[in-house]
């Protein structure tokens, strides 16, 4: 409320407010007429300087002197109240009875002007909203089914908590539904809509000997791309396949040399042809017969997905193309409604792969669209890339608060700059991206530490370049670039520092939560920890074990009939809550009354 622009609001035109000591106040002396707009002409002031100030928790007192009078002073009392509230008081001593009329009036209007400022905040913030969007995992998954099951976990009834379940008009999916959880501004939570992209319907039709080929790849994938705590289990069955090729062999010497073939030869060769072979045939063939239950509790199905996906070959790009064209018109449709300020998106299992996916191709085409902005600041942006470029005496990592914080400044001044990108927030539950280095190969023969440089794939944080500094020895590293932009009214462009095509998580905070995972199936196998694959920006938050009888996790992230800790830790990293200052609550506001003029 003390920068120039909104003092000039309610201090009327000219005015001036430095809350520390030997700090000015230029105050009008005629009275003003309620809030000012910026630009109109100064009235005649009157200016005193700050002698004393205190600052508690909940007070703030300041005493001043006018310059032209000694003995004259105000004294300013701004005090909380219950509720939020607060109290302001303004108190001139020294004044002349015949101007006291007058000066009270001219305080009264100083007070309006500062009420209708706050008032018009208030009101911003109450009709703040933001997205949630849901991506669930593999299976025969039926819709609106994950997003109740999420919002019941992460938004439970009680303690003034409802939720509405509506129709989504956004989904081209004919039923679906979204999810809207009033606002708890006592919790600095606002209204929020959850959305689900659902997309198994797209995932059709997948063969056995497509889950075949997959699975061969990645068995046969290099030692060095295979996530260590896998490579006993990829080994077992490797040792199993080089097994069965030896009995194979062995039997055909024998039927070749003219001998009968061996009984221990030909019941070998047929128990791991079974193995390989007749038995995932069998269990895909009856998990079709029998439906869902037994479809979800056999991996056929569930590998069937994961190739799909996974699969880079011309057979399988369609049905990639067709998952993240949903998604994309999705987040489209979000950001271009005006709806909302802030969009948070959930990943979970497959899901979570798909999110970073069409979050990544969302991003290279939204995040150069920007509103017609006369000024633009980034030195959030600077400080998030500053990082990256720790002074000699500073250490070269930082606490994870310190990271998200300077991410969420940067995003929140990126869209303050009337830049199109919403999305604050990736949370990822389960992800196979854990085993990236063995799962994602788009372009076949590329060692993915090659992808990750070519910034083919975005990275937490982002992959930097090093340009030249004026200081001798002093280079740069750097994720962003000059971005040329033209005013309206303007002849000559104007240019502001934006994150490159891959620095999408300059401005993302990732939170990727998983259950550590022992033994064979104990915890999650699918899950784990992304930092090694994608920088060490992730934040990795291991949960509390949900427990269970097998403990097997990997269906357990928004589950509550066991434990409830590991939710508590989700809605952690979900972040619900909004806290921005009051004065972008004010440049929302009067920004949005700009658009409806």
């Amino acid at each position: 409320m003390l920068d120039p622009i909104w003092v000039g609001f309610w201090l009327e035109t000219g005015g001036q407010f430095e809350a520390t000591v030997g700090g000015r106040i230029v105050a009008p002396v005629r009275p003003a007429s309620g809030h000012a707009a910026p630009g109109g002409a100064p009235a005649p002031a009157r200016t005193a300087t700050v002698q004393a100030m205190r600052r508690t928790q909940s007070s703030l007192l300041l005493q001043a002197t006018w310059d032209d009078n000694d003995a004259a002073g105000l004294v300013v009392r701004v005090t909380t109240r219950p509720g939020g509230r607060s109290r302001v008081r303004f108190t001139e001593t020294g004044v002349s009875p015949d101007l006291v009329t007058e000066r009270a009036r001219y305080w009264s209007a100083v007070l309006h002007g500062l009420g209708w400022l706050l008032a018009r905040a208030s009101a911003e913030r109450r009709h703040f909203r933001q997205a949630i969007v849901i991506v669930h995992g593999i299976g025969e998954q039926r819709p609106t089914s994950t997003l109740r099951h999420f919002v019941e976990a992460v938004f439970p009834e009680g303690r003034g908590v409802r939720r509405f379940v509506k129709p989504d008009y956004i989904s081209p999916l004919v039923g679906a539904n979204s999810v809207t959880v009033p606002g708890q501004w006592s919790k600095n939570r606002p209204t929020t809509d959850v959305y689900e992209l659902y997309w198994a319907h797209l995932m059709r039709d997948t063969t056995v000997g497509q889950v075949y080929a997959w699975a061969f790849r990645l068995l046969l994938t290099p030692r060095r791309n295979i996530t260590p705590r896998l490579r006993p289990h990829v080994y077992t069955l490797r040792a199993l396949m080089l097994l069965l090729v030896a009995a194979v062999v062995a039997l055909v010497i024998t039927v070749l040399a003219g001998e009968g073939p061996r009984d221990w030869v030909v019941a070998l060769v047929t128990a791991l042809a079974a193995a390989f072979a007749l038995v995932p045939g069998v269990v895909w063939k009856l998990a079709r017969m029998f439906g869902s239950p037994l479809q979800n509790l056999l991996v056929a199905n569930i590998l069937g997905d994961a190739a799909r996906y996974f699969d880079t070959s011309p057979a399988s790009v369609q049905v990639r193309q067709d998952v993240r064209e949903t998604g994309l018109r999705l987040l489209d449709e979000l950001h271009d409604r005006g709806r909302y300020g802030r969009i948070i998106v959930y990943g979970h299992s497959l899901g979570s792969v798909i999110a970073y996916d069409i979050l990544a191709h969302t991003w290279t085409r939204r995040s150069r669209l920007h509103a017609n902005a006369e000024t633009m600041r980034t030195p959030a942006l600077r400080a998030a890339e500053d990082l990256l470029n720790p002074r000699h005496d500073l250490p070269a990592t930082h606490p994870a608060e310190l990271v998200r914080a300077h991410q969420y400044a940067a995003w929140q001044e990126f869209t303050d700059n009337g830049f199109q990108w919403l999305v604050s927030d990736l949370v990822t539950a389960g992800s196979p991206l854990a085993h990236a280095r063995w799962l994602l190969n788009p372009a076949k023969g590329t060692p993915f530490d090659q992808l990750i440089a070519d910034r083919s794939m975005p990275t937490c944080p982002p992959q930097t370049s090093t340009v030249k500094t004026p200081r001798p020895g002093r280079d740069r590293r750097s994720f962003t670039f000059t971005h040329r932009y033209q005013v309206d009214g303007e002849d000559r462009p104007r240019s502001v520092l934006v994150p490159d095509h891959g620095a999408m998580f300059a401005l993302v905070r990732w939170t990727n939560v998983f259950f550590p995972h022992t033994g064979v199936m104990r915890g999650d196998p699918v899950g784990g920890p992304v930092q090694s694959a994608f920088g060490d920006w992730v934040h990795d938050v291991a949960l509390p074990s949900p427990g269970g009888v097998a403990g097997f996790a990997h269906t357990k992230y928004v589950d509550m009939s066991v434990t409830k800790a590991h939710v508590t830790q989700l809605r952690t990293a979900l972040d619900l809550s909004v806290t921005l200052e009051i004065e972008r609550w004010l440049a929302r506001a009067l920004a949005s009354e700009d658009s409806d003029i």
